[in-house]
């Protein structure tokens, strides 16, 4: 083994320890340990990629876009497409059989 990968691999526990106590969050999204942006990336996508694999149904009426308007204007992002696509996410949810 490297000098290399086993700094890689020590940085990774070190972050997958603190990605787990982040997870020991007992509010909706994780807010009091994660970012949004985090939780989706960490937490919601890998979920929903998932279910999709398992042929799961995905959660109906999610209703996230109030979230992610908020993280874009505490971000002071100047991007509204990131609020559109999960908008377009919510309707899609909120519209399947």
């Amino acid at each position: 083994m490297t000098d290399r990968s086993r700094d890689a691999g020590q940085v990774t526990l070190v972050r997958n320890s603190a990605f787990a106590a982040a997870l020991q969050s007992s509010q909706p999204f994780c807010i009091d340990t994660l970012s949004f942006w985090e939780w989706t990336q960490w937490l919601m996508l890998p979920r929903f990629e998932q279910m999709i694999e398992l042929k799961q149904r995905l959660p109906q009426g999610s209703n996230i876009t109030p979230m992610a308007e908020e993280a874009v204007q505490k971000t002071k992002l100047k991007n509204d497409k990131l609020v559109e696509y999960f908008s377009a996410l919510d309707q899609l949810l909120s519209t399947q059989n």
